[in-house]
């Protein structure tokens, strides 16, 4: 999937996680989740986190394949645990982030495997830069503005 509908996405499950979770600052959550939606694309050299953080791509690039253990749910768990200790808000909103990517990837042709070193993928049916994936970028903008709308102008 690309950058924007992973962005979309981690908005709109850090939306709903935090209303779940009854955290206390929404804005902040939201903004990390959003954030946290590109860290598994480190693993790819011409990803735009990859190309703001060029140290740490080259390193996931040169151990990792793009897909493989970055796109598993092991790292998303060991970066929760680690910022758990600082802030646990953060933390949640990280770990929702990152597996709301892991969650659309697993949609494409692609696939992931969440338990990777085991062979186990989960695949779906739509193509990476499809149409298919523009009209889901699309359907996440209208679901994001419709309840911004609602939020800020229906009480």
């Amino acid at each position: 999937m690309m950058f924007v509908s992973h962005f979309l996405f981690g908005i709109l499950s850090g939306y709903f996680a935090c209303n779940f979770l009854n955290c206390d600052n929404t804005f902040l959550f939201v903004s990390i989740a959003a954030v946290a939606s590109s860290f598994p694309d480190i693993d790819h050299v011409s990803s735009k986190i990859s190309r703001k953080l060029p140290p740490f791509a080259i390193v996931s690039h040169s151990l990792f394949a793009h897909r493989g253990f970055i796109h598993s749910l092991f790292p998303p768990l060991l970066l929760y645990f680690m910022i758990f200790k600082i802030d646990s808000a953060i933390a949640a909103a990280v770990l929702v982030g990152y597996i709301s990517h892991l969650l659309l990837d697993a949609t494409t042709t692609r696939g992931i495997r969440f338990f990777y070193p085991l062979p186990f993928k989960i695949k779906g049916f739509i193509r990476t830069n499809s149409f298919a994936e523009k009209i889901v970028t699309m359907l996440l903008l209208i679901v994001i503005i419709t309840i911004v709308v609602m939020t800020l102008f229906i009480k």
